[in-house]
């Protein structure tokens, strides 16, 4: 039985410490009882109590105020009993009583009181250490208290523990492995305790003195432990996400053995063991300066279903040392993602194997140790939203993967930096055979020149992990016009003498050679302008008309807005694609035009058509006059295959095979004629994703080289919005063998009148042609609004020798089965129906403007032919209330007049008549009607029946 020294009970203990807070310039605060440990007994009637004093500070004018807090809770103000607060500068012992206890009921455990000091001269507040109380109202109510702390802790973590609640001093602290475990004494007699650098969880508890038993202030058994406390360490798998906490991406408790980083690959589990929570990467989270703000990991593995989250708030950042590999979702939020490598030849890949897309809002490429950079595999889609920085470490776009910039306005192309891009193109081999090019990137989104930016992709691999597809081969350039015309072991030739531009005016005054001559010469090495294109001969020799050279973009991705030159009446102008992605040639022509639904151009800069050289003949020399070659056509309507009528070439008349659909490749150069004046405007909303691919639904996309596909040697199929407007594609074949395609089609934007962007005029007026007359203009491609019956689309015919014509169908798209399809000899008024044959007539030499047109009924028939009763048919559709008139019979109509069976007239029409179908609303009383049609040859009675 420990020994009291004046009572059997003390059931009051109170210590004070001089620790003080000092804030500013204020003098110390400090509390002490006075008298040492104060007596107070309630249980045994003993209310002896001493003051709680604190130190004088000095100031001029200082106030107090006091606080408390009762097993650890919050400090709450102490107040009288009238609720106002106590502002003595020390406590008085009824004061404890009767404004701590009371309020509080007598609970045990411990009350910590501290006095607030303001010294209004010097404008600090000063808050003291508390003194502590402990309290217990009898032996019964003897406690240990309860220890509170972070729990669980990541591993290695350091953190403090706090006991509170308890009845008396603290004598010890101790520790174990377990809670059954062997303690081990800490030598710690304070109410916190702080452990630093835990490896394993281990549990604590604190040995609290009995101030109502026993000998006070020596270890006895009257004393009371606390309740054990076990901390436990997360020490599972490094990088492991589990969301136990939060979505916090900085929180270490959210991941299994720790956070990920440039060393440990960062899992994101399909259902973390924590629950349903995703990781979220935010900068403003209060744990991101424990990382310097950034996120990391080695490799990004995201399982299906699972996510990662960079929040549009804030530009966080997530670097990433080896290889992306999402297989669920990527948020990017507003964040930069940066790639890191650090390993000599590294090459950091993304979603390899796993899907052929991923978008970023910025992009970054920091690479050191000599890490190449990123590769991503062939048809991959690679968007950036915002910004790309490729500050050291380059992108390799390998076969037909593509890097789409979806930023808007003035975006340029990265500067500074020391990393490039690297984009296949393919061209015709043969060094007797154009392409017109435009290039993807440049140094500065500016100016470029053939040899800067082009090099030699012959042995570069579809394996996109493939070291050597970094280092493409140089290119060697020479000026005279047969360089590269021999064969060669080395480095690739091509002739400086083929690489020229093309931006002139072409009045329909000037001849064909002096068309010619205003090609503008740049060879390898002058600067071309971004968005303009170039012509440039193939590097090998004689070569098959289908053999491929594949070459090497290298440079600065060009994006945002890109503004070509001033277009001035007349003019003619070589453009291209300046982006390292697939072009919508329908936006572009929309962009810039502004007489049509959906355009947004401020004039109507060129005339809504581009034109693209298709070189299809093999001739193996450089003679101009022996090219076989054309220009392909394209507009809002779609487009038409070339045919050989380019004049100072080999006017065979034969067609190429290549028809250019919506989307524009990388590198694909076109022309364009301006039609008002301005400048033309490629900008990154024109820019897609879209492989080379013939669809025949114009949504595909085709380089003019050959009939097949990138490296592949084969045509791709992929998801694409499919045009479904109905077309026809007419054949026309002239008395010569000219051939010449021709397409209509129909949109709810066109007419028959001219529509820029929808028809498309013949840029070569040869021998032997056909085309669309539009407003007594020559089209080779027309949009109009309907297929009705009524329908009449004139054709036009040159022929410069007598002989047999022949139109034909060559396709039907979204046609409905059995319409038919008729030519009209306007001469002998006769229509030929076409739909499973080709019309075919005797032709002298000459133009033919007025006499032939595309219909879509078969001429009236002669009273000769059919008699009057049987040329005229009438039907009353119940269902939709109308009296329809079918006419096959070359007469005219005057009036019709409906009688009931009384003889009563009920309705008379007499004008519109004049036409083949007619239509006549009709609503009357159900019964019998007698319809009486009158013509300039006769009257026709029909009996029929309204329900």
């Amino acid at each position: 039985m420990k020994v009291f020294s004046q009572i059997l009970m003390l059931c009051l203990l109170i210590f004070s410490t001089a620790i003080t807070k000092i804030y500013a310039q204020c003098t110390p605060n400090s509390l002490s009882f006075i008298g040492g440990e104060p007596i107070f007994n309630s249980a045994c009637g003993n209310n002896s109590w001493q003051n709680l004093n604190g130190t004088t500070p000095s100031g001029s004018t200082l106030t107090y105020s006091w606080e408390v807090s009762f097993f650890g809770g919050a400090y709450t103000t102490i107040v009288d009993a009238s609720y106002v607060p106590i502002t003595t500068s020390n406590l008085a012992q009824k004061n404890i009583t009767d404004f701590i206890l009371v309020p509080n009921s007598n609970a045990s455990g411990d009350y910590r009181i501290r006095r607030i000091v303001a010294d209004a001269s010097s404008g600090c507040t000063n808050v003291s250490e508390p003194a502590f109380l402990y309290y217990s109202d009898d032996l019964g109510s003897i406690s240990g208290g309860i220890i509170t702390g972070e729990n669980p802790i990541c591993l290695g973590s350091s953190g403090t523990l706090t006991l509170q609640g308890h009845t008396g001093p603290i004598l010890k602290w101790q520790s174990a492995p377990t809670s059954t475990g062997t303690w081990t004494d800490i030598a710690n007699t304070t109410y916190q305790y702080s452990y630093s650098n835990l490896t394993s969880s281990t549990c604590f508890r604190a040995l609290v003195d009995n101030i109502c038993g026993g000998n006070i202030g020596v270890i006895d058994t009257e004393d009371k432990y606390s309740e054990i406390f076990c901390v436990t360490v997360l020490n599972g798998t490094d990088g492991l996400w589990t969301g136990l906490v939060s979505t916090d991406w900085f929180d270490c408790l959210n991941w299994a053995g720790g956070l990920p980083s440039s060393t440990i690959d960062a899992q994101i589990p399909t259902t973390p063991s924590g629950g349903s929570r995703m990781p979220v990467i935010n900068r403003d989270s209060p744990l991101a300066s424990l990382y310097s703000f950034i996120a990391s990991s080695r490799d990004l593995i995201i399982s299906p279903s699972a996510s990662v989250t960079m929040v549009s708030t804030s530009n966080s950042e997530l670097q990433v040392s080896r290889d992306w590999k999402n297989s669920g979702a990527f948020i990017p939020g507003t964040g930069t993602v940066t790639f890191n490598g650090a390993t000599l030849n590294q090459i950091q890949t993304i979603n390899a194997g796993i899907k052929t897309n991923e978008t970023f809002y910025n992009l970054t490429t920091n690479n050191s140790g000599g890490a190449l950079g990123i590769s991503v595999e062939d048809k991959f889609e690679l968007t950036v939203s915002n910004i790309l920085s490729l500050t050291n470490g380059d992108i390799r776009l390998t076969g037909e993967a593509q890097l789409v910039q979806a930023g808007i306005g003035i975006n340029p192309n990265p500067t500074g930096g020391t990393g490039n891009i690297l984009i296949d193109q393919q061209g015709q081999k043969n060094s007797f055979i154009y392409n017109n090019w435009s290039s993807p990137v440049s140094a500065d989104n500016l100016t470029y020149s053939v040899g800067g930016v082009l090099r030699d992709g012959s042995l570069m691999t579809n394996t996109f992990t493939d070291v050597s597809n970094f280092s493409p081969g140089s290119i060697t350039f020479g000026d005279d016009a047969y360089f590269a015309d021999t064969s060669n072991s080395g480095a690739i030739k091509i002739s400086n003498r083929w690489i020229w531009t093309y931006n002139s005016t072409t009045p329909n005054t000037n001849t064909d050679w002096q068309n010619y001559y205003q090609w503008n010469y740049v060879g390898s090495s002058v600067a071309i302008d971004v968005g303009d294109g170039f012509c440039m001969k193939g590097s090998g020799g004689v070569a098959a008309i289908d053999a491929l050279q594949n070459y090497v973009f290298i440079g600065k991705p060009n994006s945002g807005d890109i503004m070509t030159s001033y277009l001035n009446e007349d003019q003619t102008y070589l453009i291209g694609n300046p982006f390292p992605s697939a072009l919508d040639a329908n936006e572009f022509i929309r962009n810039n035009i502004k007489d049509c639904v959906g355009c947004t151009g401020s004039a109507n800069v060129f005339d809504g058509t581009l034109y693209f050289w298709d070189h299809f003949g093999l001739s193996n020399n450089h003679l101009l006059a022996q090219y076989e070659a054309g220009y392909a056509i394209y507009n809002l309507m779609g487009g038409v295959s070339a045919k050989s009528d380019v004049p100072l070439t080999a006017i065979t008349g034969n067609s190429g095979s290549k028809v250019p659909e919506r989307y524009i490749p990388v590198g694909q150069g076109f022309f364009v004629n301006a039609f008002d004046t301005g400048n033309l405007y490629f900008k990154n909303g024109q820019r897609v994703f879209q492989r080379e691919v013939v669809t025949g639904t114009n949504s595909g996309s085709l380089f003019m080289k050959t009939v097949v596909s990138k490296k592949s040697k084969t045509q791709e199929t992929q998801e694409t919005t499919t045009d479904t407007r109905p077309k026809i594609r007419l054949i026309f074949d002239s008395p010569l063998g000219y051939r010449r395609p021709l397409l209509v089609g129909l949109d709810e934007y066109a007419s028959n009148q001219f529509d820029i962007g929808y028809d498309a005029p013949l840029n070569e007026d040869g021998k032997e042609d056909m085309f669309w007359i539009i407003d007594n203009g020559k089209f080779v491609i027309q949009g109009v609004n309907n297929f009705d019956l009524e329908q009449v689309l004139p054709l036009g015919l040159k022929i410069s020798e007598t002989g047999l014509a022949s139109i034909k169908i060559e396709a039907l798209e979204n046609i409905e089965e059995g319409v038919e399809l008729f030519m009209k000899d306007h001469l002998t008024g006769e229509t030929y129906k076409i739909n499973s044959q080709p019309f075919e007539v005797i032709l002298e030499a000459g133009e033919y403007l007025e006499r032939f047109s595309l219909v879509f009924q078969p001429s009236l028939k002669t009273l000769q032919e059919v008699a009057l009763d049987n040329s005229i048919f009438i039907y009353m559709n119940n269902k939709i209330s109308e009296l329809q008139i079918n006419k096959i019979v070359n007469t005219e109509i005057t009036g019709v007049t409906l009688f009931n069976y009384l003889g009563l007239t009920m309705r008379t029409w007499k004008t519109d008549l004049n036409r083949r179908i007619i239509s006549l609303p009709l609503k009357l009383a159900t019964g019998v009607y007698i319809v009486q049609i009158n013509t300039i040859n006769g009257t026709i009675n029909k009996r029929i029946i309204i329900e």
